[in-house]
C-alpha cells in the first residue's frame, strides 16, 4: 500500500493542535492528556496488565484501557496515541507492547498507526510547547545539556528519548549531533546526579518556570523542586535541601499544593504506584480503616 507519510504527518498536526483548541488548551502550554480525555468525553482506565501499550475502544464507550505497570511517560503517550484512535474515527484497536518510540518511529506499514503516532507527538510536544519551555529558561535547544533536556521531558510527561527523537525529527530544532550527544546518557545517570545515588524511581525536576498543568506522581517518586518554594502538601515528604533544590518523596495518595516562586504555584497530585481503576479517581486519598 502506498501512503504519503508527509501528508499524514500535518494531519496528525492539524488534528493535534485542533484538539488542544477543543479542550482549551493552548499550543504552547503542557498538558496532562488524562485531563484533556476526560474533557473529551472519553474515559481512561488502568488495567493490572502489562503485556500490551493500550487499547481503544469505540464501543461501549469510548474508553481507553493502559497497563497499570508501565512508566508514567510510557502510558502518558500511550494514552495520547490511543487518543488518536478515539479523534481519527478508528474501531477498536489494540498496541502490543513496545520499547519507548517516537513519533511515526514504528508501524511504518499501517497508516492508521503511524497517524496517530504522530498525533500523540504533536499532542504532548507541539512545537511551541517544547521552545516556550527551553526559552522560558534562557537555554538554547541545539545546545541542550542532558540535565536540561530531562527537566523539560519532566514537564511535557514524555520519556527522555522520546522527547529528543521527536525534537530531531519531526520539530527540526535539534541537530543531530547534539541528539547523538544527548541519547549517550541514560536517565538513571541523570537522576543518580541530582539525588547523589542509585535510583529505579522516578524523579521529576519541577522550577519556577513550571506552568500548564499540575505535579503529578506516583507513590514512590521523588521530586525536585526549588530551595525557597513553600509546600503545602502532606502526603510529601522532605529528604534533604542539596545545591540542586529540595528534594522529596511521593509517600502516599493525595492532592496538594507547592509555590514554587512569588507568582506561581502549582497542585501536586499523587496517585498510588501501579494504580488500578478509572484515571479521573487516581489521586484519592487512602481511607483508614
Amino acid at each position: 500500500m502506498i501512503w504519503n507519510r508527509k501528508e499524514l504527518a500535518r494531519k496528525a498536526l492539524a488534528s493535534a493542535l485542533q484538539t488542544r483548541h477543543h479542550a482549551g488548551k493552548s499550543p504552547w502550554e503542557p498538558i496532562c492528556v488524562y485531563d484533556l480525555a476526560e474533557k473529551l468525553k472519553v474515559e481512561v482506565r488502568f488495567l493490572e496488565c502489562s503485556s500490551m501499550e493500550g487499547i481503544y475502544s469505540k464501543e461501549p464507550g469510548p474508553v481507553i484501557l493502559l497497563p497499570a505497570k508501565r512508566p508514567a511517560s510510557r502510558q502518558a503517550y500511550s494514552c495520547a496515541h490511543e487518543l488518536g484512535h478515539h479523534i481519527a474515527g478508528h474501531g477498536t484497536r489494540m498496541d502490543e507492547l513496545l520499547e519507548e518510540r517516537s513519533a511515526g518511529q514504528e508501524d511504518k506499514d499501517d497508516p492508521d498507526e503511524f497517524l496517530v503516532d504522530c498525533f500523540a507527538g504533536f499532542l504532548l510536544m507541539p512545537k511551541l510547547a517544547v521552545e516556550r519551555a527551553i526559552k522560558c529558561r534562557g537555554w538554547t535547544s541545539s545546545i541542550l545539556t542532558a540535565e536540561q533536556t530531562y527537566t523539560i521531558a519532566g514537564q511535557l510527561r514524555v520519556g527522555y528519548t522520546t522527547l529528543i527523537q521527536h525534537m530531531r525529527w519531526s520539530l527540526k530544532i535539534l541537530p543531530c549531533t547534539q541528539a547523538d550527544k544527548l541519547l549517550k546518557f541514560q536517565p538513571k545517570r541523570i537522576r543518580r546526579a541530582w539525588l547523589d545515588r542509585e535510583t529505579t524511581a522516578n524523579l521529576l525536576v519541577v522550577d519556577e518556570h513550571w506552568c500548564g498543568r499540575p505535579i503529578d506522581l506516583h507513590v514512590g517518586d521523588y521530586l525536585v523542586i526549588p530551595r525557597n518554594a513553600r509546600v503545602e502538601a502532606s502526603h510529601l515528604e522532605a529528604l534533604q535541601v542539596t545545591d540542586v533544590g529540595q528534594i522529596l518523596e511521593a509517600k502516599r495518595p493525595g492532592l496538594g499544593q507547592i509555590f514554587l516562586s512569588s507568582n506561581n504555584a502549582a497542585f501536586v497530585r499523587v496517585s498510588r504506584a501501579a494504580y488500578v481503576g478509572l484515571a479521573k479517581h487516581r489521586h484519592l486519598e487512602d481511607v483508614d480503616a
